[in-house]
């Protein structure tokens, strides 16, 4: 079975296409449940006959599978997984929300932090960029987060 990319309320708080395959690149190879082709990342593949039914309908022993060990397939998944598998690795992520000193209840928006796991600030976005939106703060803060993982 297939999603496709424009079903929108159900792929909302999956990370992009792109942040998918970056993070293949540095080694994420948790268990997920949903790939993309990279011939066709505009649909989403998932495998029913890997799950089993109980009676009220719902599933229940889902196997997800590391679809990154193939060469072709990216797994596809949601921002907090992303999030665990960089907090495992001792770079935190948290999102912000507000003035960021300019004391103008007008010009609230969205900024990231990112630690280590002693508690250091490795990076502030506030210090170069702020976001309107929630998303976009959440995306970058994932790149960002990659771009460090690498860097280490």
């Amino acid at each position: 079975m297939y999603i496709k990319e424009d079903n929108k309320m159900f792929l909302k708080n999956l990370i992009t296409t792109e942040l998918a395959e970056k993070m293949k690149n540095i080694g994420f190879k948790e268990r997920c449940f949903l790939y993309f082709y990279k011939r066709n990342p505009g649909i989403f593949h998932f495998e029913l006959d890997k799950m089993e039914n109980n009676y009220e309908g719902t599933h229940k022993n889902m196997e997800f599978v590391n679809y990154n060990d193939s060469l072709q397939k990216i797994s596809i998944f949601d921002y907090e997984t992303a999030f665990e598998w960089f907090r495992d690795r001792g770079l935190i992520g948290t999102i912000e929300y507000d003035d960021f000193g300019l004391h103008d209840e007008t010009h609230y928006n969205y900024g990231y932090m990112i630690r280590n796991i002693s508690g250091d600030v490795l990076f502030y976005s506030a210090n170069y960029k702020n976001f309107e939106k929630y998303e976009e703060a959440r995306e970058e803060l994932v790149n960002k987060l990659i771009e460090l993982y690498e860097n280490n």
